[in-house]
């Protein structure tokens, strides 16, 4: 049997599955390892040989066929080298040729395939929701970054709008003083919680407080929903979308910070699609590159 691994390359951690290459079905289930990317360069590269090489040991008898990544931005996806740089994240492997440095230390020469995460994403939700492929969607990844990406008919568009997104992102659209990034992400909604309670709680933290009836809590996230109001209409009035789709941990306290947001989808008439796991979307449309 041949099996294809799929990596979804995040900041904290990485998401890795091991499939069939010709069923697709996964083979046991994911696991995630640290990601370490802010150690040094070797410390960096031997995780991922690491990874790698317990994802070939789930499946002994098979050889690898493919092995493919969702990796963010800065990347060369057609090479996959890294150039990430300032981010505290992965800066001490920029300029890596990873299918070199991974063919080298684990002797396997499988067909290489990157994608950017958030497109990765994008791929998944369509092929596993056939409806998406005829309309167009705006895809939302809230969490350690605000992640976008843009799909007509199918199609993932790298200059929605004439441009005014470039490569599909919004992170670094002004907003505010800043950029929505600022805002939209973990750091904002710590921010709103430093703030208004004295003390940078986690989504996660405030997402329980909030279920325990904690006013200030739910204050946090009511704010925080009108940054998300105000940043992403004007994306989707831009775009024109038909179906938004929203991912990411903090997406998932969607129920405390949406109520406004969820309004205007309705008024629109736009649809609203969850996902319950990113990375799943991921490494599923990492499966379909080939297609």
């Amino acid at each position: 049997m041949n099996i294809t691994i799929a990596m979804d390359v995040g900041g904290t951690g990485i998401k890795t599955g091991v499939f069939d290459s010709d069923t697709r079905q996964m083979i046991g289930d994911m696991f995630e390892r640290p990601s370490m990317s802010r150690e040094d360069k070797q410390t960096i590269l031997n995780n991922f040989a690491d990874i790698v090489s317990h994802a070939i040991s789930l499946a002994p008898s098979s050889q690898v066929s493919d092995l493919r990544m969702a990796f963010p931005n800065p990347f060369d996806y057609d090479t996959g080298t890294p150039y990430i740089k300032g981010n505290n994240k992965y800066d001490a492997i920029y300029g890596v040729n990873l299918p070199s440095y991974l063919n080298d230390a684990l002797s396997i020469n499988p067909r290489y395939g990157f994608l950017n995460d958030i497109k990765a994403f994008a791929e998944g939700e369509m092929s596993m929701h056939p409806e998406m492929r005829e309309a167009r969607v705006f895809y939302l990844c809230l969490g350690t970054g605000c992640g976008s990406a843009f799909s007509n008919r199918g199609e993932i568009e790298y200059s929605p709008c004439d441009g005014k997104y470039r490569n599909g992102e919004i992170y670094d659209y002004p907003y505010k003083d800043g950029i929505l990034d600022q805002y939209l992400s973990v750091r904002g909604l710590t921010k709103i919680a430093l703030d208004t309670m004295g003390e940078e709680y986690s989504g996660k933290a405030l997402y329980d407080m909030v279920s325990e009836g904690n006013e200030d809590a739910k204050r946090v996230f009511d704010l925080y929903g009108e940054d998300v109001y105000n940043g992403i209409v004007p994306v989707l009035e831009d775009y024109k979308a038909d179906i938004m789709v929203m991912g990411g941990n903090i997406g998932k306290s969607y129920i405390h910070f949406g109520k406004r947001l969820d309004k205007y989808l309705k008024d629109k008439g736009i649809q609203l699609y969850f996902t319950s796991n990113t990375s799943i979307s991921a490494m599923q449309g990492l499966l379909t590159m080939y297609d």
